[in-house]
């Protein structure tokens, strides 16, 4: 994990950990790259036939990153929703091949002790009895 970044336990409720800016971050920085398993959506279904996975990042209609084990995994994993995000991540193509890669950046400058936040997108909550925060 970069130095200036950390993640801690949060105090709010059911959200587990969060991601915090350890020192000051400026905009558009490079954060990292969001790692786990890839999964089609077919895979995906499979595994979390609710749909209740708790780290996976649909990357687009067919390519998931299932980063449930920590271990294999990314520490971008403990970034949470904000409908007011201060992060954005984009979806890089590997050249001749289905891989993707998922890059991680500021949206603005962060300041040290900010939770570091993305938008989860129209798609993570319909039909979820609660809506984004």
């Amino acid at each position: 994990m970069p130095a200036r970044l950390h993640a801690r336990t949060l105090t709010r409720g059911a959200l587990g950990k969060g991601l915090f800016a350890r020192a000051d971050i400026v905009n558009n920085r490079w954060l990292g790259e969001y790692t786990g398993e890839v999964l089609t959506q077919e895979e995906y279904l499979a595994k979390y036939p609710n749909e209740d996975a708790q780290y996976v990042l649909g990357a687009n209609t067919d390519y998931n990153i299932d980063a449930a084990d920590a271990a294999n995994s990314s520490f971008l994993r403990y970034a949470n929703h904000s409908s007011d995000p201060n992060c954005f991540y984009e979806v890089e193509r590997v050249r001749r091949q289905r891989q993707k890669r998922v890059m991680f950046y500021t949206a603005r400058d962060v300041k040290r002790g900010e939770e570091l936040t993305f938008d989860y997108g129209a798609s993570y909550w319909a039909g979820r009895a609660d809506g984004p925060i």
